[in-house]
């Protein structure tokens, strides 16, 4: 008896319309902005004021050793456990490599801007991670990798 109550109210066609218009909206300025850059936010990075390029390697002792892509030199043996977040950032880029299907040995590049941010990006995929959006401690993780003469902030 409760079933035919349920039944016997269809659901309101305005309501079915209105979230039609709604979905079709969104797509159709989503679409615009892609096309034509009109209402499309972009990440405006200031110039580069140091970088080095990163080769990352896991070791089975729980740490990840980084070197530096030009001279081969051992940068440093960060602990991926615990904090992990170089880890995670790691694991993260080499994952969008494996999908584009690109080199895994290829550096990864830490630069320093003039606006006191500092990035990680990928060269091979193209994607970037501003380091200070996930805070201080995380920031400080990456502060050992770049060239001695630059902080990272």
């Amino acid at each position: 008896m409760h079933e035919d109550a349920i039944d016997a109210r269809p659901f309101p066609r305005g309501m079915l319309m209105a979230a039609g218009a709604l979905i079709f909206t969104s797509l159709a300025f989503a679409t615009i902005a892609r096309q034509t850059d009109y209402g499309a936010t972009r990440l405006e990075l200031a110039p580069v004021t140091s970088s080095r390029d990163i080769t990352f390697k896991n070791e089975v002792a729980g740490y990840i050793t980084a070197f530096d892509a030009t001279t081969g030199e051992r940068i440093a043996d960060i602990e991926n456990s615990g904090n992990g977040f170089v880890g995670v950032v790691i694991k993260g880029f080499n994952r969008d490599r494996i999908v584009a299907g690109r080199d895994l040995s290829l550096p990864f590049r830490i630069s320093t801007l003039a606006d006191g941010r500092s990035i990680i990006e990928d060269p091979a995929t193209g994607r970037l991670v501003t380091l200070g959006a996930f805070g201080a401690g995380n920031l400080q993780a990456f502060s050992q990798l770049l060239a001695p003469n630059g902080d990272i902030k």
